[in-house]
């Protein structure tokens, strides 16, 4: 009995002493390019702690200040190549240092490349009909690589980033539609798992007016990579068939 009460009191203080230890803690930021500004929300999480972590919304940016190159000669001002640098630069005159992340999540005005192996390592620009054919193929991984060698990159479409904010914020939604009215409007519809455990929740983005208007039915990058199968024939990913469309409640 002496023991085990010895035992207790030692595993207290063993719990006190981690509660008190200073955690340390992981910077994401994420950043969405709209075709008019850019927004940047910082959270400082604890790593190992509980809760959402230390929020920062920083000043939004106009998008050509950041992903534009106005000394270049064409007509077409978008320089994504040239937006790393431009990206540390801003983020330094609002007190962040961009080596220090730990993770860094880009919300696209399009599509991204889901062709890969890796689910997490979604990083590769499909199309941007609302902004330029130049961040076709981009790779935020390996473009941000020099001024952030530290963080984990990936990139989503800001439709399903929308969604997923809506998803996590009203955790009581079955289902709903998601309207995005920036610049260029767009529309996205989440589902959660019907069986109520919360395994899994559903997001989809829907073409809107200025994928039909600029991108070509047959254009090569006009999907997200098109339905990928696995070797047991299951479906990975891809556009959702038009036989089988979801019912938003």
């Amino acid at each position: 009995e002496r023991l085990d009460d010895s035992l207790q009191r030692t595993l207290g203080r063993a719990a006190e002493e981690e509660e008190d230890a200073p955690k340390s803690e992981e910077l994401v930021l994420a950043i969405d390019v709209g075709a008019t500004r850019t927004k940047l929300l910082l959270c400082a999480m604890t790593v190992g702690g509980r809760g959402p972590g230390r929020l920062r919304r920083l000043p939004p940016v106009p998008t050509a200040r950041l992903w534009q190159n106005p000394a270049l000669e064409s007509e077409d001002k978008f320089d994504p190549e040239g937006a790393p640098a431009r990206v540390r630069d801003y983020l330094l005159t609002c007190g962040v240092v961009s080596s220090r992340l730990g993770r860094l999540v880009f919300a696209v005005p399009g599509t991204v490349d889901l062709a890969t192996e890796d689910r997490s390592d979604y990083t590769v620009v499909k199309n941007t009909p609302s902004m330029s054919p130049r961040f076709r193929g981009f790779d935020f991984k390996l473009s941000f690589r020099e001024v952030c060698p530290r963080a984990k990159v990936s990139a989503v479409p800001d439709g399903l980033a929308a969604a997923l904010g809506v998803a996590c914020e009203n955790r009581q939604l079955r289902s709903a539609l998601v309207l995005i009215l920036g610049t260029a409007p767009a529309v996205a519809t989440l589902f959660r798992d019907p069986s109520g455990k919360g395994r899994f929740v559903e997001v989809a983005i829907w073409q809107s007016w200025v994928w039909f208007t600029k991108i070509r039915l047959d254009d090569p990058h006009g999907y997200c990579g098109g339905p990928q199968r696995k070797r047991t024939g299951g479906r990975r990913s891809g556009p959702c068939p038009r036989h089988a469309p979801r019912r938003v409640a």
